[in-house]
């Protein structure tokens, strides 16, 4: 073996190789990830934070006055109206994208089984579901988006069976 001459690749090399792997792969995610699949996370992510702010603002609350989540259907939006004793606590909307919104308490009926908005959810001062029933919530897209929450008041997403 020569005097000063190394194997291998140097340190400038293997960064140069990361960084360039690391590009052509932010690229090739655009190009294979829908815009539905985005959709999906959006409408997923919003209401279950819906649920989530609904139960801490009744856990706040922690009195013996139910806080009400009013969800109903405004032209082509969706519209959150989180309300408690002293009126209107938070409101917010969603653009629906012409997909049907249902909420029911059937757990074994299927997603069109359920019955469409306007609904009014209750969340007494522990934050738990009034009635103590788990309560199922589905956007049909295709496919169907499943959403549950327990009768505690915990939000999720999946089927409530």
């Amino acid at each position: 073996m020569a005097a000063g001459r190394q194997n291998g690749y140097s340190l400038i090399e293997l960064i140069l190789v990361l960084v360039l792997a690391g590009v052509l792969s932010a690229a090739a995610v655009g190009i294979f990830a829908s815009r539905d699949s985005y959709d999906r996370r959006i409408i997923v992510d919003h209401w279950l934070g819906v649920f989530q702010q609904a139960r801490q603002v009744s856990l706040s609350r922690s009195s013996d006055a139910a806080v009400g989540l009013v969800i109903s259907q405004l032209g082509d939006q969706w519209l959150a109206s989180l309300s408690a004793d002293q009126g209107v606590v938070l409101s917010q909307t969603l653009e629906r994208g012409g997909l049907s919104l249902l909420i029911g308490r059937r757990l074994a009926a299927g997603c069109s089984d359920l019955p469409s908005l306007p609904t009014t959810i209750l969340f007494d001062g522990n934050g738990q579901l009034v009635p103590y029933q788990p309560l199922q919530l589905c956007v049909l897209s295709s496919p169907p988006i499943q959403l549950c929450v327990s009768a505690s008041g915990y939000a999720y997403e999946g089927s409530c069976l």
